[in-house]
């Protein structure tokens, strides 16, 4: 995964300071709920909600193709704000970043081109992106009411539900994919090449190209057993719980409402909130109870995989080229794993 987050206390494998501060080497594991956070450029109001829902059917379409590409990785949330995205994910460890990858590749080639020249903007995102583990049932609860709080907790909506650019809160409460729709640029460049040859471009049009193609979600991990109707009821209740703890915070205040969100800048600029797990922390690991076994045991795991990674690394830049990188390592400086990756043993 990209830079994750050190939790605060103090790692089960010892570290020196100046390796704690430095950037880790990607780590994933397999079935492991990871929360997914990156932002647009400079902060700035790029992906604000426009009244026709055109950004958000863009959205959906490339979620969906992000599903079809890479069977292996599910998506149990995503919310998309004016200038950040959240995902909260799982599946084969192999898959998740590249999944990662090809969303943010695929996210910016198909909002650059649709939606850039709308705003006039090309860049949308920034480079990189932050991944902490969510281990416990507890904490993948607690990350997915965190996404579902997006623009209601900031004072913008009352409802998630209200937002009125992509999120996931009325699909997994109703339990019907978000609409939306992919671009076949293939498909439509060749038809326009072949219509040019006889001078008759003018009958390619762009919307016999749009491929219906809706974004879903997958059940956490720790709800699989639910029934839909089940799930779905519970997602109710995490989404009644985002309303009555803003309403309470807000103490009788006015939300911004969808209107005058609708009419922002997207010039205008915002640094993202710092989330709960921040405070007074350096990295991010995993977010959820330091004291837990299974925490305990999986950020073992992850700080044994940074020694032996930095050691091999080490031995690689002054030539070794035999060295052996622990399981599942990427390539120092390159985004290909070292050849037959293996997972971390427990």
């Amino acid at each position: 995964m990209a830079k994750s987050q050190h939790n605060g206390s103090s790692p089960a494998v010892p570290m020196d300071d100046d390796f704690q501060r430095c950037r880790h080497a990607r780590y994933a594991e397999d079935h492991v709920v990871y929360h997914i956070t990156f932002r647009t450029v400079q902060g700035f109001h790029l992906l604000k909600p426009d009244e026709q829902g055109e950004l958000s059917r863009i959205i959906a379409g490339v979620l969906d193709r992000a599903r079809k590409t890479y069977d292996g990785v599910k998506n149990h949330a995503t919310n998309v704000l004016s200038n950040h995205v959240h995902l909260e994910l799982s599946g084969i460890a192999r898959q998740l970043a590249p999944y990662i990858g090809f969303f943010k590749r695929v996210f910016k080639r198909e909002v650059s081109r649709r939606w850039g020249p709308r705003i006039g903007w090309r860049g949308i995102f920034e480079p990189g992106y932050q991944s902490s583990a969510v281990i416990t049932p507890a904490a993948k609860r607690r990350c997915l009411k965190y996404i579902l709080a997006q623009g209601v907790k900031e004072n913008l909506v009352e409802r998630p539900g209200d937002w009125p650019g992509f999120s996931c809160a009325s699909a997994l409460v109703s339990g019907r994919p978000v609409e939306g729709y992919w671009f076949n640029g293939t498909a439509h460049g060749r038809a326009l090449q072949r219509a040019k040859r006889k001078k008759q471009p003018s009958e390619v049009r762009r919307e016999d190209y749009r491929e219906e193609s809706n974004a879903t979600f997958d059940p956490l991990p720790a709800m699989a057993h639910l029934s839909p109707s089940e799930y779905q009821a519970e997602m109710a209740k995490i989404v009644a719980e985002v309303e009555v703890e803003a309403r309470q915070k807000r103490q009788g205040k006015p939300v911004l409402g969808v209107a005058a969100v609708l009419r922002g800048d997207i010039m205008q600029r915002s640094e993202l909130p710092r989330p709960p797990w921040f405070e007074e922390r350096r990295r991010m690991i995993v977010w959820d109870d330091p004291g837990a076994p299974e925490v305990r045991a999986y950020r073992d795991r992850y700080w044994r995989f940074q020694r032996e990674f930095r050691a091999a690394a080490d031995r690689w830049r002054d030539g070794d080229r035999e060295v052996e990188f622990p399981p599942g390592a990427y390539w120092p400086g390159r985004a290909s794993p070292v050849p037959h990756p293996k997972r971390l043993a427990a």
